[in-house]
């Protein structure tokens, strides 16, 4: 039997588990031994990733990279997400690539994701920053950006609640 008579072998490989992130080029070469063992061709040529993978991520880390990427919808470039964070933007890149951010950061983040997350279902996304910037009746005059950094998610949940659903106090 030559190699060109040979069929191409199917084979599936074990799912991963529950949050468990597989490094392609680890499944890809679990796919070629088994298909060699079997006595077949493998189905395609697999090449190396040109770059490294990172190391598996942990719940906290994806939740995490869920609220940046969440918040970031908010705001035209990561710079202007530093900004609103009050940090440089190489700390942003850094929470991108699966940094921790220290406490203080990590709470605003999530609280800009949630509060994006409200505006984005009434506004368009060129708009958020406005609003987050912008002096609002709700709040007293205050900017709710600066709200949100000394805690008060409630309170721009709440106003950003009652200039999307038309009432008004």
């Amino acid at each position: 039997m030559s190699d060109n008579d040979k069929k191409p072998v199917e084979y599936e490989a074990p799912a991963p588990g529950p949050m468990e992130v597989r490094e392609p080029a680890l499944a890809a070469a679990e796919y070629l031994r088994a298909a060699f063992r079997a006595g077949g061709a493998p189905v395609a040529h697999v090449r190396p990733a040109k770059r490294p993978v990172p190391p598996a991520m942990g719940q906290d880390a994806v939740i995490r990279l869920a609220h940046y990427y969440q918040a970031r919808r908010g705001f035209a470039s990561d710079s202007a997400l530093a900004d609103a964070c009050g940090v440089h933007r190489s700390q942003v890149a850094r929470w991108k690539r699966g940094e921790e951010p220290d406490v203080h950061n990590a709470r605003l983040l999530r609280d800009l994701a949630t509060v994006v997350a409200r505006l984005a279902d009434w506004y368009d996304a060129e708009v958020i920053p406005d609003w987050l910037y912008g002096s609002s009746p709700d709040l007293g005059g205050r900017r709710p950006i600066e709200v949100l950094r000394r805690g008060g998610l409630v309170e721009v949940l709440a106003a950003a609640e009652t200039q999307t659903s038309g009432s008004y106090l």
